[in-house]
């Protein structure tokens, strides 16, 4: 890697933060030297190792950061226009009285999509939020439902209130504290569990995954409904509870039975430094929080509480059953053709996974090397039958701006939409909110006979299964 500097170009971004007005300096700070490590880090460790050091230099010379300053620049520039729109949406919501106190905040786990967006954790006042940029109208939709499904079966499933742009841009939910949730109230929660998860399968919800549900005061909370109304094939999947991922066809990455890491370790995609100094793309998962801890420490598992999850699951879908029309007026009102539904084209993990090997250092010149890693991307799996080129490019343009790519379906089109346009048509015959009020209506007896009986293969699935990653 021929050098253009010896000086990383990190160091200006946590010598000299850039002011964003409204904002923490320190804050924003921490923000710009978290993500720009990340993007270096394979560097840094490198610059650091004499060894591997030596066998770069014999082919490349000075080791330094000259391919990266391009990449490091346009990343600055994306998170500073990131962090002036996160300043504009929190000037909305924020007290009079606090108009004059810088926020302060912080990064969540989320992915960065869009120029650098991510969920942030915010402090307004006394008061603590979660800022994504994200459509809230599924929030809304999945809220409405839950409220009224609560009254009709008497079991309170109702998510805490959000705030909404009225653009769609953007929403602030409350922040919900990490606590250990010991209870009592197994059976009750184990109720509630099981008819959120028939509201999972009726609404046809994805990727609810173990960072996606949440115990919050006894109750279980879904936290990103993104994937709602997941209506894009012309055949029927396999078994659409299995694909809510509150189930999964591996139980131990499920929401509704993963997460005991005293039972099963979890690795996570994400570059890390192990204490050899080794570079690895695998670190084990922290703590997650999906699962209700019982009065003797230990996690409660559905599997042994399965009636009370049944009997959720069976009061819930009856319920759908009982008012299509209810939950259709719904839909209506809460569904416009412009709302939004993510749509997943890869596995989160290959894209961070690519990004992660952008990053490394080489012998030879940047672009050959992200053009290699590129042709081999495309011939990576991807769920839509077919990826036009115009998809993939835009897959490309976000990885190699660090983001992991994202795609989304407006209700009533059929067409995979990007920040830059539509990208691909889909095969399905009927708009996500047509075939969502179809699938209302068509519930029956028979088929929720058919989802106990996957629901109880589930629950009687082996936990001992080998696990890499989520």
């Amino acid at each position: 890697m021929q050098a253009q500097s010896n000086s990383c170009p990190l160091e200006r971004y946590w010598t000299s933060p850039i002011n964003i007005g409204g904002l923490d300096r320190a804050s924003v700070a921490t923000l710009f030297a978290d993500d720009l490590f990340d993007l270096l880090q394979p560097t840094l460790a490198t610059a650091n190792d004499p060894e591997a050091a030596f066998q770069l230099h014999r082919k490349a010379g000075l080791m330094a950061y000259g391919n990266l300053h391009d990449v490091v620049e346009c990343r600055a520039a994306a998170l500073s226009g990131f962090l002036r729109q996160a300043a504009m949406a929190v000037d909305q919501v924020r007290p009079a009285s606090e108009s004059g106190n810088p926020v302060t905040f912080h990064c969540l786990s989320g992915d960065s999509h869009n120029g650098g967006k991510r969920p942030l954790a915010v402090n307004i006042g006394k008061e603590k939020w979660v800022l994504k940029f994200a459509d809230p109208r599924p929030y809304q939709l999945l809220g409405d439902v839950l409220g009224e499904l609560s009254r009709g079966i008497g079991t309170d499933l109702v998510p805490p209130k959000i705030i909404a742009d009225r653009n769609h841009n953007w929403c602030f939910a409350p922040f919900l504290e990490s606590a250990v949730e010991h209870s009592h109230q197994v059976e009750s929660f184990m109720f509630a569990l099981g008819a959120l998860t028939a509201v999972a399968y009726c609404l046809r919800m994805v990727d609810l995954h173990l960072e996606n549900l949440f115990v919050f005061e006894g109750k279980p909370i879904i936290i990103d409904p993104e994937c709602i109304l997941y209506n894009f094939s012309q055949e029927e999947p396999q078994s659409p509870l299995l694909s809510t991922g509150l189930l999964s066809h591996n139980p131990n990455l499920s929401a509704l039975r993963g997460g005991d890491l005293s039972k099963q370790k979890i690795d996570q995609i994400g570059l890390y430094e192990r204490p050899d100094g080794v570079l690895d793309y695998r670190k084990p998962a922290l703590d997650f929080h999906n699962r209700l801890r019982i009065s003797d420490g230990r996690l409660a598992d559905p599997s042994e509480h399965r009636q009370s999850l049944f009997d959720g699951f069976a009061s819930a879908y009856e319920w759908f059953m009982g008012n299509p029309d209810l939950v259709t007026d719904i839909l209506i009102f809460r569904v416009p053709g412009d709302f939004r539904i993510r749509y997943l084209v890869r596995k989160t993990r290959l894209y961070i996974a690519t990004i992660h090997m952008l990053n490394l250092p080489v012998s030879y010149r940047y672009e050959d090397w992200r053009d290699s890693l590129f042709a081999r991307f495309r011939h990576a799996g991807h769920f839509p039958e077919r990826t036009s080129e115009g998809l993939v490019r835009a897959e490309l343009k976000d990885m190699e701006a660090r983001d992991v790519p994202y795609f989304w379906v407006n209700a009533d089109e059929l067409l995979i939409r990007h920040r830059s346009g539509a990208k691909q048509r889909l095969s399905c015959l009927r708009t996500a909110r047509d075939q969502a009020i179809e699938d209302i209506r068509s519930l029956s007896r028979s088929d929720l006979e058919k989802q106990k009986m996957v629901l109880r293969d589930f629950l009687d699935a082996d936990l001992i299964a080998p696990v890499n990653d989520i």
